[in-house]
């Protein structure tokens, strides 16, 4: 009894807290804007060994959080179009980028792959208003209500759980005396 209102305090917390709302949602991707995203995200490794997008680009439109070294591409497929796109893909540019693909290019169809899930997620960003708006990356207050919410489960359900364990002790102390 004690054991099952535990657990659906703790899972009522993680809920309250908006932790993983959106997990359980896939977005309906085209065949190659999922290849694309599998390419992002690491599911899916690239075939000359460079490293996976979400290492430093997150893309929050569609709830990608991944590192902070690049800039969020929610939106870079309106803002710089599908030639940038294109070219930003095969040349690499950035002097950030270009040690780490330069001897590992991004092949044809990882790059058409990766520029069909920028084109989506820039749709998802545009449909849900996002625009300029800097959307928050972390679920900071979200973790803190559940840190809090388990920390007083834990101070109300130990006391009970334990209440005998000091005075069994103290009982066969006693007795031996």
């Amino acid at each position: 009894m004690i054991f099952k209102m535990f657990y659906g305090i703790i899972i009522l917390s993680i809920a309250l807290s908006g932790l993983n709302a959106d997990a359980g949602v896939k977005p309906v991707l085209s065949k190659n804007a999922a290849a694309g995203m599998k390419i992002f995200i690491s599911q899916k490794l690239l075939k000359n060994g460079g490293a996976a997008c979400i290492s430093c680009h997150s893309v929050t439109s569609i709830n990608i959080m991944g590192g902070t070294l690049g800039p969020n591409l929610s939106g870079v497929y309106k803002q710089i179009g599908e030639n940038g796109l294109k070219f930003v893909l095969k040349s690499v540019p950035f002097p950030t980028m270009k040690p780490i693909y330069r001897t590992r290019p991004i092949t044809k169809q990882e790059r058409n792959d990766l520029l069909a899930f920028l084109k989506y997620s820039s749709k998802v960003n545009q449909s849900k208003g996002a625009g300029k708006i800097n959307r928050s990356r972390g679920k900071g207050l979200g973790l803190l209500i559940s840190g809090v919410s388990i920390f007083v489960v834990l101070m109300i359900l130990l006391p009970i759980i334990w209440k005998n364990r000091l005075f069994t002790v103290r009982r066969s102390l006693v007795e031996k005396l």
